[in-house]
């Protein structure tokens, strides 16, 4: 087997964490969505989470490559919340209903704000878990770590949820 053979083959992470957060997400966009869900859209970013954080990658960004490390958090912060955007189903009720009629889901203050609040949460998110001291320890500790994973998913949803959500 040669080199890159045998680095496919070894160090994949198992973690039932991982595997359980993708599970419940998409439990929760069956429960919610059913068959309205876009299941493709949706099976590509658990394959991606999968990728960041199962595969030699995980492995790699765990202090032996800097590149497999960023590719790693490009993944969590950009690929993946975006492919679980587009998985959310085109025709939504944007609707709710209040006492005394229909009123609209639309705030205007939020729709303003949403992309700079999307923006400064990706952004803020490199940053801030790129200083040394938060750097150290998500390497060290695997709680910091899981933090830092959620941490770049949700400012990834934030981040994309101004152009992939329909008004």
């Amino acid at each position: 087997m040669n080199a890159f053979g045998s680095m496919l083959a070894g160090p994949w992470n198992w973690n039932p964490v991982v595997f359980a957060g993708c599970a419940l997400a998409a439990a929760g966009v069956a429960v919610k969505f059913g068959r309205r869900a876009r299941w493709g859209w949706l099976s590509s970013a658990v394959t991606v989470v999968l990728v960041a954080l199962v595969s030699p990658l995980d492995a790699l960004a765990s202090g032996v490559l800097f590149s497999a490390h960023m590719t790693q958090h490009l993944l969590l912060l950009l690929i993946a919340p975006a492919l679980a955007l587009l998985a959310l189903p085109e025709e939504r009720d944007v609707r709710v209903k209040k006492r005394g009629g229909d009123v609209g889901f639309r705030r205007r203050g939020i729709r303003r704000i949403l992309p700079a609040l999307g923006w400064t949460a990706g952004i803020g998110a490199m940053w801030f878990w790129h200083v040394p001291v938060f750097c150290d320890a998500a390497a060290l500790s695997p709680s910091v770590r899981a933090v830092q994973t959620l941490t770049l998913l949700g400012a990834g949803l934030l981040f994309w949820s101004p152009i992939l959500l329909p008004g």
